[in-house]
């Protein structure tokens, strides 16, 4: 019996319903298989060692790992990444940890609190930085709309004993109130 036909330098069984599998004799058991074809939603599977595998399905546009394993994309060889929606979003459903630089162009909209281990820094030779114990040291101008409050042993020094001015052409009355 003949279960496949070859057209045009491809194979492909002689009833194109038909699911297709290599390395097992069921489609949980094969290394490699193609299910759902007659249907009209077609999946891609292949296995590696046991609990690993890949699947591509075509219906829903996914690519996942099997039984929970990690998804890696790239390697050592690799070369840079693009995720490209096509439509200006991007959606990360979970909790993202990024190991290494990250390099952000253009406007980062956050809602919630950011956290961040180490120093945040903005602008060409760190202009504006908050420090990871909370100190916040600029190269510019820092404006305030609004009230200041400091707390626990503060302090409003210059640096490198330079002058340090309080208030200026456009200042009203300066009070000094220790209560």
């Amino acid at each position: 019996t003949n279960y496949f036909q070859l057209n045009n330098n491809l194979l492909s069984p002689i009833n194109s319903t038909y699911d297709f599998a290599i390395g097992g004799s069921s489609t949980t058991s094969a290394q490699f298989a193609i299910t759902g074809v007659a249907t009209d939603a077609p999946v891609a599977t292949l296995a590696g060692s046991t609990n690993n595998g890949i699947s591509i399905d075509a219906n829903n546009s996914t690519i996942q790992s099997l039984n929970n394993n990690t998804l890696t994309l790239g390697g050592n060889t690799t070369g840079f990444l693009v995720l490209d929606s096509g439509t200006g979003l991007i959606t990360l459903n979970d909790s993202t940890n990024i190991n290494g630089a990250t390099n952000i162009t253009g406007n980062t909209n956050v809602t919630g609190n950011v956290d961040i281990s180490g120093t945040l820094t903005s602008g060409t030779g760190d202009a504006f930085r908050v420090s990871a114990s909370g100190d916040i040291d600029t190269t510019g101008t820092a404006s305030i709309g609004g009230a200041l409050t400091l707390f626990t042993n503060p302090n409003i020094q210059s640096t490198a004993n330079q002058t340090l001015t309080i208030g200026g052409s456009t200042t009203g009355n300066i009070v000094v109130d220790s209560n």
